[in-house]
């Protein structure tokens, strides 16, 4: 099988890879995972739990059957939060990217998948391969809604402000290079 997304933390003490589905699964139509052109399954949620966790609005996340992905934590910075009696939270405990959520059964062999957040994913890799259903617990919102943004304030592709020295970090060729603000 190939490779179809990589991601993993801000730090890259966690990454992952997750396999695309073969000609022959499609084929077959088997995995009911996946669209019928191999892209994952995913949605925006509402939740307040997936809205405090992520600190935005609402977090995307794309289910993944659990056969498909490979998580490496190199610095055994994985933590979990369980967020309630049925499902958990993974988080990278350097730099606190959120990962994923997995729900009660997440680890059966055969039907077991894992919620991972499309934040976390490389942006070419899930927007060739995650195909986004809908938006569910909007109850949990304001008034039932979703963000609008048919509003008169600016929108910039390139926000560019004065940069600043802020910190330090590890970058991904092994060296030390400064954020700026």
């Amino acid at each position: 099988m190939n490779i179809a997304i990589r991601g993993g933390c801000l730090c890259k003490a966690i990454h992952y890879t997750i396999l695309a589905p073969s000609k022959e699964e499609l084929e077959k139509g088997e995995t009911d995972e996946v669209t019928a052109d191999g892209k994952m399954q995913g949605n925006h949620c509402h939740c307040d739990t997936c809205r405090h966790s992520s600190g935005a609005l609402f977090q995307t996340l794309a289910q993944i059957p659990l056969r498909r992905i490979d998580i490496v934590d190199s610095k055994k910075s994985l933590t979990t939060y369980r967020v309630s009696p049925n499902a958990e939270r993974e988080h990278c405990a350097i730099c606190g990217t959120s990962l994923w959520i997995k729900d009660k059964g997440w680890d059966d062999p055969e039907k077991g998948y894992i919620n991972v957040s499309v934040g976390s994913m490389n942006k070419e890799d899930a927007k060739k391969w995650v195909h986004l259903r809908h938006h569910i617990f909007l109850g949990d919102t304001v008034n039932g809604g979703v963000w609008d943004f048919e509003d008169n304030l600016p929108k910039s592709p390139n926000y560019k402000r004065l940069l600043t020295v802020r910190y330090e970090t590890w970058s991904d060729k092994g060296e030390w290079w400064k954020h700026r603000e």
